[in-house]
């Protein structure tokens, strides 16, 4: 039995991004802490987590929102096909100064060139920031399952 290679990437963006209300934005991730297998790309499809290596793949998504106490926040993983492969809907943080955070895992078996992306939705009534919080916000990362 072989040892099979780490495969796996996490990338995240390093400013805050606005986000209109009522509209679905996928989340830019400019940045990477890993990626073992070329699968982002901090410039060109930067919102991209890309399968180089076919496989089954936990994914998960962080974001949190700036304080709001209005209306619902909604953070999706979607694939390339536009299907929603995991999501969370929740009611904005009603505490004074509390951002709303959001995450998502799931599980799913990928082709060599499919790819996943990060989107958000919130319902404020005005545009409402998703933070650059270290480590947190925003966060998008994949590793394959060993087998």
């Amino acid at each position: 039995h072989h040892a099979q290679l780490n495969i796996s990437v996490r990338a995240y963006h390093n400013a805050a991004q606005s986000i209109a209300n009522n509209t679905t934005t996928v989340l830019s991730l400019n940045s990477e802490r890993f990626d073992t297998d070329t699968m982002h790309n901090t410039v060109t499809n930067n919102n991209r987590i890309t399968f180089t290596t076919a496989g089954v793949y936990v994914i998960s998504a962080n974001v949190e929102f700036d304080s709001n106490a209005t209306g619902q926040r909604f953070l999706i993983i979607r694939d390339n096909t536009g299907t929603i492969i995991a999501s969370q809907l929740k009611m904005a943080v009603t505490t004074a100064g509390d951002i709303t955070a959001l995450n998502v895992t799931t599980i799913g078996n990928f082709a060599a060139g499919d790819w996943v992306e990060m989107a958000v939705v919130q319902g404020s009534g005005g545009a409402l920031s998703v933070n650059s919080s270290g480590n947190r916000s925003p966060e998008f990362a994949a590793a394959k399952v060993l087998g």
